[in-house]
């Protein structure tokens, strides 16, 4: 049997990025003290892959909106790295 690769619209994949971080957001006061370690690198991994997302779009645009993307898949990145430095204290 082949597989079948799925390719979902990109507003389908974002709506579901955004109702994944709202409930993460909603759900952190209860988080286990124990996966704390993954959530974050879970997270750090999120941001790069949200900063990936950002220079593609920032890719696509001309202008003020390409400059926008732009700066936000590099604020994205900082955060990744931001979030990293902390991984280090699980250690």
């Amino acid at each position: 049997m082949t597989a079948v690769a799925v390719t979902l619209p990109a507003s389908v994949l974002a709506a579901h990025l955004e109702s994944c971080a709202a409930e993460l957001a909603v759900s952190l006061p209860s988080l286990p003290p124990e996966d704390l370690e993954r959530v974050l690198a879970q997270l750090v991994s999120g941001q790069r892959h949200l900063a990936a997302a950002l220079s593609g779009l920032a890719a696509f645009q001309t202008g003020p909106l390409g400059e926008v993307l732009a700066a936000a898949a590099r604020a994205a990145g900082h955060a990744a790295d931001a979030l990293a430095e902390g991984e280090h204290l699980f250690d």
